[in-house]
């Protein structure tokens, strides 16, 4: 699925603790709005009713 970041970013808080968060950036919540650039790939595992986040906010295609 293609969207605004706000809206990845908006289904991340949603979805996992900020523990979990706070691997991807250490302070995932406050700073959430200033974390996904423009083209920016976040990839989730979705797997019996649970997601893992494989990748966040990735530009290496972009290279």
């Amino acid at each position: 699925m293609v969207t605004h970041g706000g809206l990845i970013t908006d289904f991340l808080v949603q979805t996992f603790t900020e523990r979990e968060l706070n691997v991807w950036h250490s302070d995932f919540i406050a700073m959430q709005i200033q974390l996904i650039p423009e083209c920016s790939i976040t990839t989730l595992i979705h797997d019996q009713g649970n997601f893992t986040i494989e990748a966040f906010a990735s530009t290496a295609h972009l290279a």
